[in-house]
């Protein structure tokens, strides 16, 4: 095995873990506070990466000219530069997009190998079943483990911290898991997602160990109590039963996504606090693709913009929970309408529907996929090995 076979490997198992240095320049505060969102970051699996792509690099008996397609690149990086041009902060959006050139990379780092689907599943099952026990603790401890897992980057939990979320059920305050996510629906959309892929699966894997992976993805998920990825989840299955349009569906959640900012305008804010907090966030990206509408207010500025559109508590300062709204605010028509070109020729939307469905329910109240590493490079890896194999029944 290639030295840069077994380092993807590692990267994949390593995949969960949060672990990184995180720098604090200027553009990383916004009114005098931290925001993580912005601080520029420094994963392990970024290391890992860098040093998976160099070896595979140097192992190639053709010119990576041959590989890379020059005026995609060149569109890519034309349409990169003008969005840095119309940036509110371009120090900011400039190291956001290598993240996303990092996502590409991985892409066709993977179609290029066209691994095989039991070399990709085997690293994330090992790492999900890990990341299940440490769940696990977490919710029958109310608080974090600490020792090893906070070198894969647990957090400081606890039942009473300030901020952590938690499920009230029969009265009872319980700690909604983290393991080593940012959130715990963060968490349940990676296992939800890992889940999915699973079942897709036709080729000789071991009964006991697929079962225990499947049902790790599916603790996990309940565990973290995110709703929208059980909606999500019931309308991937759902659709294995009717003849459905999924294009029409995504273009259709467009139109609702870019419409909810004048609905919400007008809609009784009698509403729980954490409804009509994402109601705001809605609004300001009403607000702020109004007044940007072109190339947006630049790559991962979203949140740098709240304070212009109405004061906001220190801790919502953060992405609006709707992908559509979040692209359409910081990268404009233009970048909008290369993510949905994007979508629809998606080998995953022709075949892979129920998977396509999953991240769609999801994406349209939160925001996760696009601002999560984790999540992010899992679509990266689920995708292209879903081009790579065609493995359902």
């Amino acid at each position: 095995m290639k030295t840069h076979t077994r380092l993807f490997q590692l990267f994949l198992l390593l995949l969960p873990s949060q672990l990184a240095l995180h720098f604090w320049p200027q553009f990383a505060f916004v009114n005098g506070l931290k925001i993580d969102y912005l601080s520029p970051t420094l994963y392990l699996t970024d290391l890992i990466f860098i040093a998976m792509i160099f070896s595979w690099i140097f192992s190639l008996s053709t010119s990576i000219k041959k590989i890379i397609n020059t005026r995609y690149s060149f569109l890519v990086t034309g349409f990169i530069i003008l969005n840095l041009l119309f940036s509110v902060s371009p120090a900011s959006s400039l190291l956001l997009w290598v993240r996303i050139v990092e996502i590409i990379i991985l892409y066709f780092y993977i179609i290029n190998n066209k691994f095989k689907i039991n070399f990709v599943l085997k690293p994330l099952a090992i790492g999900v079943i890990a990341t299940c026990l440490l769940a696990a603790a977490q919710l029958l401890t109310t608080r974090n483990v600490g020792g090893v897992f906070y070198w894969l980057g647990e957090r400081p939990l606890g039942i009473y911290q300030p901020g952590v979320a938690l499920v009230d059920i029969f009265g009872v305050p319980f700690l909604r898991p983290y393991a080593t996510f940012p959130h715990p629906n963060a968490l349940a959309g990676y296992a939800g997602l890992l889940f999915l892929f699973s079942l897709s699966i036709k080729e000789n894997v071991n009964r006991f160990a697929k079962s225990l992976f499947r049902i790790c993805c599916l603790f996990i998920v309940l565990a973290a109590y995110s709703q929208a990825v059980w909606i999500g989840l019931a309308a991937s299955f759902f659709i294995f039963k009717i003849k459905f349009s999924i294009r029409a569906a995504m273009l259709g959640a467009l139109a609702l996504s870019l419409l909810s900012p004048l609905f919400f305008q007008h809609l009784d804010y009698g509403l729980p606090i954490y409804i009509s907090q994402r109601v705001d966030l809605s609004i300001t990206a009403g607000h702020a693709f109004a007044n940007y509408p072109i190339f947006g207010v630049g790559l991962g500025q979203f949140i740098r913009v709240i304070p212009q559109y109405f004061s906001s508590p220190i801790w919502w300062l953060q992405p609006v929970h709707n992908i559509f709204l979040l692209v359409a605010t910081e990268t404009g028509v233009v970048g909008l309408a290369v993510f949905i070109l994007f979508l629809l020729k998606s080998h995953a939307i022709r075949k892979y529907a129920f998977i396509f469905v999953f991240v769609l329910v999801t994406s349209l109240v939160d925001h996760y996929w696009l601002t999560s590493h984790q999540n992010l490079m899992l679509l990266a890896v689920v995708f292209a090995t879903i081009k790579n194999n065609d493995f359902t029944h």
